[in-house]
């Protein structure tokens, strides 16, 4: 999926007919819900935007500011973006993120690790997940300028990519 996401410059538009949206949430914060869909047969992560939010254009924009700067950013430890959904013209708003779904997170890995007394982490372990952090941070700070001070708060262990599962 992340060779095809690569080859257009223009984010992708997705409509809403094309994805399958499951109950399973993700998670919720101040602006929105993240669920899991299927998109082409591939599972994908949907990050929502609550429609009282989608009302106004200019949540909108900020939605679209940060598609516009995470479709650009290509690393291995930063989800991908698949293209959004936006369909504003009906009376129900739909301003979906659809994004790659990983299938483990930081903040999973060292939870089920406090759980289990038999296996928490090596040092070893500890030093390479900080490494990949840190490789997908400095990847942000130098794709554009900004794209840390505007992205960088979605950065958190819940959105960093486990290669250790």
């Amino acid at each position: 999926m992340r060779q095809r996401l690569q080859q257009s410059e223009e984010v992708l538009r997705i409509l809403s007919c094309d994805l399958q949206l499951t109950n399973k949430t993700l998670g919720h914060g101040s602006y929105g819900e993240v669920h899991i869909a299927y998109w082409q047969g591939c599972p994908v992560a949907i990050k929502v935007l609550y429609e009282a939010l989608a009302a106004y254009q200019r949540n909108i924009d900020l939605l679209m500011q940060e598609v516009t700067m995470a479709w650009k950013i290509h690393h291995p430890n930063i989800s991908a973006v698949c293209g959004v959904t936006l369909e504003l013209e009906s009376t129900k708003k739909t301003a979906w993120i659809v994004m790659e779904l990983l299938q483990g997170s930081m903040a999973g890995v060292i939870e089920e690790s406090q759980q289990q007394a038999v296996h928490s982490l090596t040092l070893r372990e500890k030093v390479d997940m900080a490494h990949d952090s840190l490789c997908g941070l400095t990847h942000l700070h130098t794709l554009v300028s900004q794209c840390a001070t505007e992205n960088g708060r979605d950065l958190c262990t819940d959105r960093l990519m486990n290669l250790y599962l």
